[in-house]
């Protein structure tokens, strides 16, 4: 257990005891004390760093910059489109997939908060601003099915789903958009960056913004940036 601490190591060692215990290889007394050791010796994990992109990364990513390989040059209006859909409009993966075409009406430049169809205290409609008509529409031109009640982002004639979102963000893993990122980029990490830059840039106004987007539901991602923008604030003004 020095060596090894996780819950895979417990449970063996765990077992061995239940074994020497059945098998008689030691009393009732020596059984619960090295039972009770056993159950001391629980992980401590050291909560991992949340990550956030500054404003210059997050620049990049909604910028022409990104460069793509000869074969990744397919996948370049969809990984705009799912940009922008992360950040402007705040989606996380689980929305993204549910998302139908009919969501999108680009005519009157808005998409549907699919939050609203299960909190009522979210706003209904979200607008479409210039930047993300500019990424949405090259993929809105060219998507493979275009019919009201299919899925919005299709990725290679497949429906968006873990694994091809996956793959799209792998192309900033390539040498040339890593050496600006410094870091992995995911769904995830763009919401939270994007709400932490705006509490930041409006010194917190934007939170209300940000509820009606999201509701009263809980959001992960909301409270993960209000945390670091509350606790980084909170460090200034100490530091005073």
């Amino acid at each position: 257990m020095e060596q090894r601490k996780s819950s895979t190591a417990r449970a063996a060692l765990r077992n061995l005891l239940e074994c020497f215990k059945e098998k008689k290889r030691i009393d009732a007394a020596e059984y619960l004390l090295i039972l009770k050791r056993i159950q001391q010796l629980v992980e401590k994990e050291e909560k991992k760093k949340m990550l956030f992109l500054s404003q210059d990364q997050i620049n990049f990513l909604l910028s022409s910059r990104i460069k793509y390989t000869k074969k990744q040059k397919a996948y370049k209006d969809v990984l705009s489109a799912t940009i922008a859909l992360s950040y402007y409009f705040v989606f996380d993966q689980d929305l993204i997939f549910k998302l139908k075409n009919s969501d999108v009406d680009i005519e009157n430049r808005r998409v549907r908060n699919l939050r609203a169809d299960t909190d009522n205290k979210a706003c209904k409609w979200l607008l479409i601003c210039d930047e993300a008509y500019e990424m949405l529409i090259p993929y809105i031109l060219t998507r493979q099915n275009s019919s009201a009640n299919a899925p919005f982002l299709y990725i290679r004639d497949v429906p968006a789903n873990n694994s091809n979102i996956n793959y799209l963000f792998s192309i900033l893993k390539s040498k040339a958009n890593y050496n600006y990122l410094q870091t992995t980029v995911d769904v995830r990490g763009i919401i939270r960056s994007r709400i932490l830059n705006d509490l930041y840039r409006s010194e917190g106004k934007v939170a209300i913004d940000f509820l009606r987007i999201f509701g009263l539901k809980r959001s992960t991602q909301l409270e993960n940036a209000l945390e670091k923008f509350l606790t980084d604030v909170n460090s200034e003004k100490e530091a005073i």
